[in-house]
Order: C-alpha cells, then sequence, then structure tokens
C-alpha cells in the first residue's frame, strides 16, 4: 500500500457533481509526483519526508502533492534507478553509494575510513565532496540531486566466538557483505573473506555459521536483535554513506522556480532534522546491544585505516576514480 502523509484522495463512488465541492486538498495537483524508497515507513528517513511532503502541499497550494512509496514498493534499487531516469518515477530517495550503479563515482564518500565523525563527513557533503558528487550525478543527463545529505550511518563489524579487535582479527574472517565493491575490496584488503549473501538471509547465515560475521550500522543490528546470533561489535566505523533525494531531471523542471524553491527547501529540512535523529539512534542504538549482552570492542583510533593504507585498497580506487577526483578526497576527507 501506498504510504501517504495524513492526506489522501477521496475515492469511491462519487459523480463530478459530488467531486466539485471536495475539499481543494482532496483534488488532483497540478503537479502529482511520486517518490520512491527502499526504506520502511517507520525510519527516520521517511518519517522526516512526510513532513516534508505535507509542508510542500501546503506551501504550494496544493499545486504540488508528492506521494512516498516506501520499502521498495516500486521495485528493487536497480528497478527504481531506472524509473527515474526514464521519468516513471519523479524522486528516488537512495544513497549515493546504491547509484554509483550509474556515477561511477557516487561511490567515493563510502570509501574505507574517510571521516572521523558525522561531523567531518557532513562539512565535507555540504563542500566540495558533495558539490563534485552533485555534479557527477547531473552528467548522466537525466538525474538531478534535489536535497542536502543526511546519514546512512557508519558501518561497523559484528562476529560471534571470534572477536575483531584489530586488523590481525580478519585474516579469513568470513564476513557478510551486501554487493558492494568499495566493502568486498576492503575487506579483501585486510585479508578478511567477503561473502556476499542477500540481506534477508543474514540473520540465519549468522544462525548457522555460515559466516564468521557481517557489517552494518548499529541501528540496523538492534532491528535484527543480533545479540541472539552474534557476541561482538567493534566499532570501527569503516565506511559511511549518505541519503540524498535524486530527482529525474525532466520532471523537476516542469516545475516553476518558485515550486522548486518549496521543494528543495522542505526536502533539505527533512535531512538536517534526520542528521540529529539518527545521530541520537546510533547512540542510543549501542546502548540498547550493550544492554542485550553484546561486548563493544571500541578499537585503537586509526589502526584499521593505517593496515587499510599499506596495501593497494587506494591506490587502486585511485585508478578507477580518477587524478581529478582524488585531489578532492584529499582536500576533504582523511586521505
Amino acid at each position: 500500500m501506498t504510504t501517504l502523509s495524513r492526506r489522501t484522495v477521496l475515492g469511491g463512488g462519487l459523480g463530478l457533481g459530488a467531486f466539485a465541492i471536495l475539499p481543494s486538498k482532496a483534488r488532483a495537483a497540478e503537479f502529482e509526483y511520486k517518490l520512491g524508497s527502499d526504506n520502511p515507513p517507520t525510519v527516520d528517513s521517511i518519517i522526516r519526508l512526510n513532513e516534508a511532503v505535507d509542508k510542500i502541499f501546503d506551501e504550494t497550494g496544493g499545486r504540488v502533492r508528492i506521494r512516498i512509496f516506501p520499502s521498495s514498493q516500486l521495485g528493487n534499487t536497480s528497478e527504481q534507478i531506472s524509473q527515474m531516469r526514464s521519468g516513471a518515477l519523479e524522486f528516488y530517495h537512495t544513497t549515493y553509494g546504491i547509484l554509483a550503479a550509474v556515477v561511477p563515482r557516487g561511490s567515493m564518500c563510502t570509501l574505507g575510513f574517510l571521516f572521523d565523525d558525522l561531523n567531518a563527513a557532513f562539512a565535507a557533503m555540504d563542500g566540495e565532496l558533495g558539490d563534485f558528487l552533485n555534479a557527477e550525478v547531473e552528467k548522466t543527463g537525466n538525474i538531478l540531486v534535489v536535497s542536502k545529505a543526511s546519514d546512512s550511518g557508519f558501518r561497523n563489524t559484528n562476529s560471534g566466538s571470534r572477536p575483531v579487535n584489530g586488523p590481525a582479527d580478519l585474516k579469513g574472517f568470513k564476513l557478510r557483505t551486501p554487493p558492494n565493491p568499495v566493502l568486498t575490496s576492503l575487506f579483501t584488503s585486510l585479508g578478511a573473506a567477503p561473502t556476499v549473501i542477500p540481506f534477508g538471509e543474514l540473520y540465519t547465515a549468522l544462525q548457522t555459521g555460515l559466516v564468521d560475521g557481517a557489517e552494518n550500522p548499529v541501528s540496523l543490528m538492534v532491528q535484527l536483535k543480533l545479540w541472539e546470533v552474534q557476541k561482538n561489535v567493534t566499532l570501527d566505523g569503516h565506511t559511511w554513506d549518505s541519503w540524498a533525494t535524486f530527482a529525474n531531471r525532466a520532471a523537476w523542471e516542469r516545475l516553476p522556480e518558485d515550486l522548486q524553491e518549496i521543494v528543495r527547501k522542505n526536502l533539505d529540512e527533512a535531512q538536517l532534522k534526520q542528521r540529529v535523529d539518527s545521530e541520537a539512534d546510533q547512540k542510543r542504538s549501542v546502548g540498547v546491544l550493550e544492554e542485550n549482552g553484546i561486548n563493544i570492542i571500541r578499537p585503537e583510533p586509526g589502526v584499521f585505516q593505517k593496515a587499510l593504507a599499506a596495501t593497494s585498497f587506494y591506490a587502486d580506487w585511485k585508478q578507477q576514480y580518477g587524478d581529478e577526483a582524488w585531489a578532492v578526497l584529499e582536500r576533504t576527507t582523511n586521505i
């Protein structure tokens, strides 16, 4: 079912005469747009986007109605990207890392150990790094970035009976990862054995010992009730990614400039609020994990990045991204 804000179109058996007297909020808007997301409706990013689309409807005088379709209702990530590029979907809320399927340099912000904390990440994404990535998105010709960046969460490593205290503990470690080239190359470089397993099979893979551990943001570990099948979480913060709202260029340009301004303003506000929500949730999640018996390991700062820098990981990605892109990373991150 489509997740809407508090407004729904009144339906069922009304003739044209009856429709004419319906409240203006129930009538078709001048611009009826869809926004797809892979996130469930209960997460902070969708909650904040619902607030934003309500405000957009009000502030545009009912001219722009954006309907949110969470939980991959419109298809998987590749399908929604394709729909956005064709114009069948006007907005897609996803991460730069996921969009790397069509914007290869989009994964730049997800490289290993780029940021010490969220302040550093958002300083980069609100500045030169974000500008560079957004320009890369525009090179597709049919996609634009129409919001600020928000927080997808630092990813951390979890393990069973084999704690990961430092890089040496990853040697031969069977680690579940999503099909993400940055993650697989990062852990391969550190001597681990990355194993790509669908997210829906992750819990069982940990429970049966098919893998020794996995890696995710701590908030997702809580959702998984990780303590039932794992013993340790290492707060290594090995990668980070950012949510943003992307738009089909033609659909965006159909909006008059004054409506574009209202839409962008409210999407930006939603992203800024989500940053605060997410940071609080990450801190809360560490506490929940500890309360449920998870051993929280806080490694020596920089120890994993130093080990990674001694491999060809950064050189390999520099070759893939190119000198211009790498210079941006050198100016804006820990590289």
